[in-house]
């Protein structure tokens, strides 16, 4: 999901990969009635080729010949701001990237991963208590009043090199492989420091408390420029593993800055990119078609263990290669072997994902923010889970205001 907090856009909930209801279009309407076309031209043709479209299907759901359209994509003729509009619905585009290429950066835009059912298919939105507790990520950045982020900072100026919009994926993929190799031979164990890898994308981590969830969710999100992971809490650290991953994809490739449209269909290019990241990093090829055939379930769970993904995943990567002969153990016997062979560390990654947390620096600022009575202790208390009594501010003068949350777009 998409949301735009920055220009008054409100917040829709509902089916759809990533989803945006946008202003009017009458924000535009100060700008020509006419577009210059021959830059949104090649973003309409670019589209169309990822969503398996012809011109024809396009003009007739957009009630415009094809002839027209054809011209229109050519140069011969110019777009109207209305065609454009009709247009980015249908592709699924936020309008103000169709139309000049460029996202605006000081919005909040979110990326949800969906529920997918492997046996029908089909993919279901978060309830809505995890919506709610998505917005407290939101507001937790926004009432810090941190500074609008221009980009990746660290490693990723390399990773992030890639285009962001998937040309050039295996360049990406490539370079996060090698640094997250280099990572896990300077940590101790990379699953209890993934949050320190992902700082050093300018990516922060938030693991949060979801009540009543049946299966490991991640969420990543782009608040103000600032890029977040978020995972619920689990003790199935290795499905939060791979969730992390999967995200990472999303932000890296900007899968969050052209998705708009909650009634559009659901176009997987963006999943599966994001999980074929997410396996190549944690599984290179090299690695699963090294595997012998019938290998012990124990030399399975040694596999896994040291590539921190699951059984699931294994199994649906050696599928994917063609890897055959590889009988991959249900995860409870995965998770039994781990217990006998890694006592002590078989119970710490387990509790890696178990408590929620948000960055150490966020915290901070909010119990700077709090104790000067700049805002109100409520985000706080959700954030560090202490009562709102504890964290009670000094007596605030008469006549200071609290900022206005709906002036944040919550």
């Amino acid at each position: 999901m998409v949301v735009d907090s920055a220009h008054g856009s409100r917040l829709v909930r509902g089916f759809g990969q990533f989803t945006l209801l946008q202003s009017p279009v009458a924000k535009f309407a100060t700008m020509s009635r006419l577009v210059a076309m021959s830059d949104m031209g090649a973003r309409v043709r670019t589209m169309l080729g990822r969503r398996s479209m012809g011109q024809q299907d396009l003009a007739e759901r957009i009630g415009m010949s094809k002839d027209k359209l054809s011209k229109s994509i050519t140069g011969v003729r110019q777009f109207t701001v209305g065609e454009a509009n009709a247009i980015s619905h249908v592709l699924d585009v936020d309008l103000g990237w169709l139309i000049d290429g460029r996202v605006d950066r000081t919005a909040t835009r979110t990326v949800f991963r969906h529920r997918y059912d492997p046996f029908d298919g089909s993919r279901t939105a978060p309830d809505t208590a995890s919506r709610a507790d998505l917005d407290v990520v939101e507001r937790a950045w926004l009432l810090a009043d941190v500074p609008v982020s221009d980009g990746f900072t660290g490693a990723a100026a390399v990773a992030a090199s890639a285009n962001p919009h998937w040309e050039d994926v295996r360049h990406c993929v490539e370079k996060v492989v090698q640094h997250w190799v280099d990572w896990c031979h300077e940590v101790t164990d990379p699953v209890a420091d993934v949050a320190g890898f992902l700082a050093t994308f300018g990516v922060d981590l938030v693991v949060l408390q979801f009540p009543f969830a049946s299966r490991v969710q991640t969420y990543s999100m782009v608040i103000r420029g600032h890029r977040v992971v978020i995972v619920h809490t689990t003790a199935a650290w290795y499905s939060a593993m791979f969730g992390i991953f999967h995200e990472l994809a999303h932000l890296l490739f900007g899968h969050d800055e052209v998705r708009t449209d909650e009634t559009a269909p659901l176009h997987l290019d963006a999943e599966v990119v994001a999980n074929g990241f997410a396996a190549d990093v944690l599984m290179p090829k090299e690695d699963v078609l090294a595997l012998e055939q019938d290998v012990a379930e124990s030399a399975i769970a040694q596999f896994c263990w040291d590539h921190l993904v699951g059984g699931a995943a294994l199994d649906v990567r050696c599928h994917l290669l063609k890897k055959t002969g590889i009988q991959v153990p249900p995860q409870p016997r995965i998770n039994e072997l781990w217990r006998e062979n890694h006592p002590d560390w078989a119970q710490r990654r387990s509790q890696a994902f178990a408590a929620q947390r948000f960055p150490d620096w966020l915290v901070r600022r909010h119990e700077e923010l709090v104790r000067d009575g700049v805002i109100p202790p409520d985000t706080l208390s959700i954030m560090t889970s202490t009562p709102i009594d504890d964290l009670a501010a000094p007596p605030v003068p008469a006549g200071t205001e609290f900022p206005d949350l709906s002036d944040l777009g919550l």
